[in-house]
């Protein structure tokens, strides 16, 4: 389902996301190792957080990302302290809100709640049980809309069933979804499932994107050529650039500069991509780059 706000949006011939929320903060000296990753701010220094979501807006991000990637109950669980899922989801929203409001970009920049796979996003083999699925993701795109974000962001999906499941209860909500997985250089879900499956739910459910996210830059064309030829709704981009580090939850290593990024998202633009910004490894001078020469 499109708003105004977003059709008037993508009526434009490129949209800018933001870039990594976890770079930025890490650039900071914030901590972001595992399990809590960049939620870890939320509960040290919310400040930062914000400062984060105010530099994309400055750099020209039309929509910026809610840092609640790992605020789901099962990352609390596994960090050994208290549940603070709801709490800090709210927290999260209101970073980015208040970003809004002190940029005077209420309208014009959107916040998308970012709904991360339960367990590692490169491990599809530790997908949960469909019971276990259903109970946590309800609570997380429950917290997401009590606190008013523009859109669902399904994001850094590895498999199909997990993305399913999400999809069944978002539709219960009359609400923008942008939905996105990770490619491999081959064209497939880490799982190893066909995007020809992705393809069938983007016909299965209203979604307002598909995207591709967290994928090397250089990984994706193969994929968006495909998803440009079969689906029928804008698509996004935003690639990674570095490598997973099982402590810290990832490595920059800066291999694309972001005039290079710049090439390779100029080339998404190309191949039918509406939607183009960072993750992993990105961060605000690689939006600035993109919004100065993709709009």
């Amino acid at each position: 389902m499109l708003t105004n706000d977003l059709s008037k949006m993508l009526s434009k011939e490129i949209v800018i996301m933001d870039g990594a929320t976890g770079t930025a903060l890490e650039n900071m000296g914030i901590s972001t190792k595992l399990p809590l990753w960049s939620a870890e701010a939320l509960l040290t220094n919310p400040d930062k957080v914000l400062q984060v979501h105010k530099d994309y807006i400055s750099a020209g991000a039309q929509i910026i990302t809610t840092n609640t990637f790992r605020t789901n109950s099962r990352t609390f669980v596994t960090a050994d302290i208290k549940d603070q899922s709801k709490e800090l989801t709210t927290l999260a929203v209101k970073l980015a809100k208040q970003a809004q409001r002190e940029t005077n970009t209420e309208g014009s920049v959107l916040i998308a709640g970012s709904i991360a796979p339960l367990e590692d996003c490169y491990s599809p083999e530790l997908v949960p049980s469909d019971a276990e699925l259903q109970i946590e993701h309800s609570e997380n795109v429950k917290n997401l809309i009590n606190e008013g974000v523009d859109i669902l962001l399904i994001e850094t999906m590895n498999n199909i069933k997990e993305a399913k499941c999400i999809l069944n209860i978002a539709q219960q909500y009359d609400y923008p979804i942008f939905l996105s997985f990770v490619a491999t250089e081959e064209g497939r879900l880490l799982s190893g499932e066909s995007f020809e499956k992705v393809v069938q739910l983007s016909h299965e459910f209203d979604i307002s994107s598909l995207m591709i996210n967290c994928t090397p830059a250089p990984n994706v064309a193969k994929t968006l050529s495909y998803l440009y030829k079969n689906v029928s709704v804008p698509l996004g981009v935003y690639a990674n650039i570095g490598y997973v580090d099982h402590e810290k939850g990832w490595e920059s290593n800066y291999a694309l500069s972001p005039e290079e990024y710049l090439t390779y998202a100029r080339e998404w633009g190309k191949a039918g991509a509406r939607i183009v910004g960072g993750c992993c490894g990105t961060n605000k001078s690689y939006i600035e780059v993109l919004a100065k020469n993709l709009q």
